[in-house]
């Protein structure tokens, strides 16, 4: 069972709810709580399980390109060779760097504005020495090539708000871009190294409601936050860049903050 509930304080094994034999207010709510924990847990597993799939060993390498286009070209080429990908990816991919890079700190998310990769994927670079990232001239050490056909879309999207949410992490950009070979990246993402360090922030994506943190609450400090609404009106959502400042300014508060 996913939950035990009992009246009996007795052992039991976990998650278990004890309630009083004629329950009351204070026991529904939890019982609502132990629920809501439950399938957190579970969206994670799968979320996680499904994460790994993405990434594939002959998408893997160390470069010591001092390009940023060179790389980019280098890595579609992977990606189109394993036919991942049809030919034209690559010029998708060059003209959404034309309209604003994708680096943010020192890693760099390429991808084509459109949903239209023959299988989704995600295909990774450790830059060594670090690269000067397009206009911005930002030292990338990090690149993840990222490719997403339009039948995974949603779930694709689920991957995508963990990856930022990963990357976004300092800490967590240091040790991937360490890792030597394929074996000791995909390491670090096992859920013990990385999953666990995200289960009181993690997003939830790919449905009309997307509940990422709480609207209201107290910023770090005890100072009241206001709510507002805005709408994301682009029709491919929120980009990588925009999401991890966005991940970044909210993990600033101690609430539950609802996208």
């Amino acid at each position: 069972a996913d939950l035990l509930i009992s009246t009996v304080d007795a052992p039991l094994p976990e998650p278990c709810v004890l309630i009083h034999p004629f329950p009351q207010k204070q026991d529904f709510a939890a019982i609502q709580t132990q629920i809501k924990k439950i399938r957190q847990k579970k969206e994670r597993d799968l979320v996680s399980k499904t994460f790994l799939s993405y990434f594939n060993r002959d998408f893997f390498l160390r470069s010591t390109q001092y390009d940023s286009h060179a790389l980019i070209r280098q890595m579609c080429a992977q990606v189109i060779g394993q036919q991942y990908a049809t030919e034209d990816f690559t010029q998708r991919v060059l003209l959404r760097e034309t309209m604003a890079d994708t680096a943010f700190g020192a890693v760099a998310m390429p991808h084509a504005l459109s949903f239209s990769t023959l299988k989704s994927f995600l295909s990774v670079a450790i830059c060594d020495p670090p690269i000067l990232w397009g206009h911005s001239a930002k030292k990338v050490q990090l690149v993840i090539l990222i490719g997403t056909n339009s039948k995974e879309r949603r779930t694709f999207s689920r991957i995508m708000d963990l990856l930022i949410e990963v990357v976004s992490d300092a800490a967590n950009v240091a040790e991937l871009e360490r890792c030597e070979n394929y074996d000791a990246f995909i390491d670090r993402f096992e859920p013990e190294a990385v999953f666990s360090a995200l289960a009181e922030i993690y997003l939830f994506a790919g449905s009309p409601r997307i509940p990422i943190y709480s609207a209201q609450g107290t910023k770090k400090g005890g100072c009241p936050m206001v709510a507002f609404t805005a709408k994301i009106i682009e029709p491919v959502g929120l980009h990588a860049r925009p999401a991890a400042v966005a991940v970044t300014e909210a993990s600033k508060f101690q609430s539950d903050i609802t996208v």
